[in-house]
């Protein structure tokens, strides 16, 4: 987000960014400002431990289903064969 159109929102520039400095210190939002660009970023920057922990959370979900869709598969095929059968 351009810190000027977020200056936009409020009476005064400088009143804005004293309200935003404001909320950030009370922790109400997250944000980072990069005056010179004027810039105001409100992503919270990724903990790799927390990252790894997600990835691999998901990892073994995706695993879960792949062994779970092999032995559909695997049980579809013996009832074909037994049907080939008689």
């Amino acid at each position: 987000m351009f810190f000027v159109c977020c200056a936009g929102w409020f009476p005064l520039p400088q009143s804005s960014e004293r309200f935003l400095s404001e909320m950030v210190t009370k922790k109400m939002v997250y944000a980072r400002i990069d005056r010179p660009r004027g810039i105001v970023s409100f992503q919270k920057p990724h903990n790799t431990n927390a990252m790894l922990t997600d990835w691999s959370a998901d990892v073994g979900e995706l695993l879960k289903l792949v062994e779970t869709s092999c032995h559909l598969i695997n049980k579809e095929r013996m009832v074909h064969m037994k049907k080939k059968k008689k």
